[in-house]
């Protein structure tokens, strides 16, 4: 399972466990440092503090993943073209960006929301890992 972990500070990362348990306890030590001023690294002096974390999103696969083929249907290419049409001309970077756009699995988004166009399997409360519920 892939897990895209967004921090109170809007970054985000991609971590790979074996079972949700395996998470929670990853997340939850995290987290734990975090809310204790401790260090993101224990073992490294120089690691900054660590972050708490504030959203946790589940996928089957690596969130990144998605349009690694390259192939796109023929209508959202159509859609593109008509979408960029001023008369009959489409401007080429427009449409060269548009295109690459269509398979890029990242999207721009606010800071504590996913930045992937995959569609998560679900989305892990934060009561799991901040201690109000027992993992």
């Amino acid at each position: 399972m892939y897990l895209e972990v967004i921090y109170e500070n809007g970054e985000h990362s991609v971590m790979q466990a074996d079972d949700e348990a395996e998470a929670l306890t990853g997340i939850a030590e995290q987290h734990r440092r975090a809310m204790n001023g401790e260090r993101g690294l224990q073992g490294d002096p120089a690691s900054p503090p660590a972050v708490r974390i504030k959203r946790v999103f589940v996928y089957d696969e690596h969130p990144g993943s998605l349009g690694e083929s390259q192939l796109v249907d023929t209508k959202d290419i159509k859609a593109a073209v008509e979408a960029l049409a001023e008369g009959n001309l489409v401007s080429v970077p427009e449409m060269v960006q548009t295109l690459r756009n269509l398979t890029n699995p990242r999207i721009n988004t606010p800071p504590h929301e996913s930045n992937f166009l995959m569609e998560s399997k679900k989305e892990i409360k934060e009561n799991r890992w901040n201690g109000e519920v027992a993992a």
